[in-house]
């Protein structure tokens, strides 16, 4: 892939540089505007969220704990990965686990495939159904074409459906009804070693438009905990394209595709049938994957619309311990209406179909290998204005399926204007989790070792169940936003999660194996999924925004989370430990200045609490990032990570057990230039 990327990097180049200076391009919300913007408009923007109700509305209407991270935040974040951006945000826990493998989650239960968590591009779910969680490193676009990140923190299942359980994560790009000016960017540095793209824009109609970008991206092995390179090395080439169309004055189109392939390196511990029952391995996989997404969007009068979406994805993965290739489509109705003057209501539909075909081996395996599975879902959402300082909301999405069939998940929000710059809110919720293929039909051989009575090799497995149930939650939410001055913006939130029905992975009795062709006599001990375990976890989130003066802008976030799991009739040994391994305390604070025209100057510190359970000791780091604009069409930024500590590990994996990794201080310089 090398030489793949040294073409593209040529290629990239060459195009950009050839390419017309067209005048009509213009790019809504840039960088100048921001930064011109007073500080009653800064919030304002700050304050309009779709995510919380699946429809536009002020933050200061939205009875949720919604975060968002704006153009301005994520130009200056320094980030040049997805999942460090969401490390700014209060209540996401962000773990790198490889050169390639991130675990996120919000208010806990973080691991590799988190469950608990809906990722949304442009509103479409972003989710791998085979494990029901994310494959982070392959959502691999470029940070600038990115409008707005919108976290919300706490359950959104009663809006998105059972996989926004703990949050929903909505990454919303820049609309091409105004086009993006054609832009190439290069940069490079010691550990993410190359990122080259170009995104260009062009005009349809007067108000109609498509955005496109090609990114390629090549990443080095990190550092294990005894100093040595890892065998993790990866690149990934991704192609996006969204495309906003006008039909006329009350229909509008819109079309997104994204789609990529990577290569990666991995290694790892995988058992044995024969002495010593365990050998490292080293490997690489191949990954490929598209989704494709078409809105239409009719607006019947100045209080009612309706849309239908429709939204396909394909995922193609070969590995030597399980090849798979997926398909998922779906289509949703939706239609919002005012049947009074004090109702705002929403309602729709989903049918979504789900099929895959997997090749699997003795170290990861599904049966049967291929199934098909059928969604279908429904939904009311009504906001009732009480009286003008009072909002009301009470929904549910209804949803069956034949893994867990039917649920209802129903929320109650209430939301006080204490004054027109103060706002509280609280709600409750409930929802159920949704079942994957591995919680029904997954075979891993966790261990193998010599059973002393017989001498042959037994063999820990982990085994899917269908009998196991749908994991529950009953959420409690208070929170509070306010901007006691012009230049300061507070938004606190307390919660309490009770957690009913959790997994748990339960022994059964050992089964003899004498007569498999391809392997040796053994036994099976099968370690079952079962829902065992309650859970109970609390705590607040606080995040502050302070604009000091033109030059200075100051902000901070923490979360404070306290998790007690207990049972009282599970073999279970390690869930206990595994709901309960979280940073209990997280802070993070950054300042951005500006001294003279066209240099810019941002600071973040970071300190996350240690993974008590797993030995993972706590860390404080800082990022610092330096931009220079020598001229309009060109910029140069030199950011550095992780600079206090030489490495730190964040988070193990036991799946496959690989060697302990650790992130390393890297320094990054880009080089980016605009054509206008």
């Amino acid at each position: 892939m090398n030489r793949l990327g040294k073409y593209l990097f040529s290629t990239l180049i060459v195009v950009h540089l050839c390419s017309d200076y067209n005048p009509a391009l213009s790019q809504t919300n840039s960088a100048d505007d921001l930064l011109s913007m007073d500080v009653k408009e800064f919030f304002n923007m700050y304050e309009e969220v779709f995510s919380a109700a699946k429809k536009k509305q002020q933050l200061r209407d939205a009875a949720s704990a919604v975060y968002v991270l704006n153009q301005e935040d994520i130009r200056r974040s320094g980030a040049t990965s997805l999942p460090d951006l969401l490390r700014l945000v209060p209540g996401v826990q962000v773990a790198r686990i490889s050169a390639h493998n991130w675990a996120i989650s919000v208010r806990g239960m973080n691991e590799v495939f988190g469950n608990k968590l809906l990722v949304l591009l442009d509103n479409v779910p972003i989710v791998t159904p085979l494990f029901n969680g994310v494959f982070w490193e392959a959502l691999n676009f470029p940070l600038d074409t990115i409008e707005r990140i919108e976290v919300v923190r706490g359950p959104g299942a009663a809006v998105w459906g059972s996989r926004a359980v703990n949050g929903v994560i909505n990454i919303i790009t820049k609309s091409a009804d105004s086009p993006r000016k054609p832009t190439t960017v290069v940069g490079g540095g010691n550990e993410h070693q190359l990122s080259a793209y170009v995104a260009d824009g062009f005009r349809t109609g007067d108000r109609s438009g498509i955005n496109m970008h090609l990114k390629y991206d090549l990443h080095d092995n990190s550092r294990s905990t005894n100093g040595g390179p890892l065998n993790d090395k990866w690149n990934i080439v991704s192609l996006g394209m969204r495309g906003d169309f006008e039909l006329d004055a009350d229909d509008s189109l819109l079309v997104t595709n994204y789609s990529y392939y990577r290569e990666e390196d991995f290694e790892g511990e995988f058992p044995l049938l024969t002495a010593p029952f365990a050998e490292e391995r080293k490997a690489s996989r191949q990954h490929f994957g598209s989704f494709l997404s078409g809105l239409w969007s009719h607006r019947l009068n100045q209080n009612s619309d309706f849309a239908v979406e429709w939204n396909h994805l394909i995922e193609d993965r070969q590995d030597f311990s399980l090849d798979y290739l997926l398909y998922n489509t779906d289509v949703d109705v939706r239609y919002r209406f005012k049947p009074f003057e004090s109702h705002d209501f929403s309602l729709g539909s989903s049918f979504d179909f789900y099929a895959d075909n997997t090749d699997g081996s003795f170290f990861l395996d599904f049966e049967p290998e291929s199934r098909t599975l059928t969604f279908y879902r429904a939904f009311f959402h009504d906001e009732i204005a009480v009286r003008e300082d009072l909002l009301f909301t009470i929904g549910s999405r209804f949803e069956h399926n034949e893994q867990v069939g039917f649920s209802a998940l129903p929320t109650a929000r209430l939301l006080w204007h204490a004054s027109e710059k103060t706002s509280l809110w609280t709600a409750a919720s409930y929802t159920v989790g949704t079942a994957s293929r591995v919680n029904d039909d997954v075979r891993i051989p966790f261990m193998v070792f010599e059973e002393e009575a017989s001498g042959l090799p037994a063999v820990l497995q982990v085994t899917g169940s269908r009998d196991s149930e749908s994991e529950r939650l009953t959420a409690y939410e208070i929170g509070m936003r306010t901007q006691p001055f012009e230049s300061i913006f507070i938004d606190t939130t307390g919660f309490y999660f009770r957690y009913n029905n959790m997994t748990s992975r339960e022994l059964g009795e050992p089964v003899g194996v004498f007569d498999d062709p391809f392997f040796p006599p053994h036994i099976v001990v099968p370690v079952t999924y079962d829902n065992n375990f309650k859970v109970d976890s609390f705590g607040a989130e606080l995040a502050t925004d302070w604009q000091i003066n033109d030059l200075v802008r100051f902000g901070a976030e923490y979360a404070l989370f306290y998790v007690f799991a207990h049972s009282d009739s599970s073999s279970d040994i390690a869930a206990e430990a595994f709901f309960e391994d979280h940073p209990r305390h997280a802070v993070s604070a950054h300042i951005h200045f500006d001294p003279i025209t066209d240099i810019e100057l941002d600071g973040i510190f970071r300190f996350v609490d240690a993974l008590s359970e797993t030995n993972i000791d706590g860390y404080a780091e800082l990022d610092l990032r330096g931009s220079w604009k020598p001229t309009d069409e060109w910029e140069v930024s030199l950011i550095g990570r992780n600079l206090i500590e030489a490495s730190h590990p964040e988070f193990r994996e036991e799946t496959f057990k690989p060697p302990l990794s650790e992130v390393e201080r890297s320094v990054f310089l880009q080089i980016a230039r605009t054509f206008y």
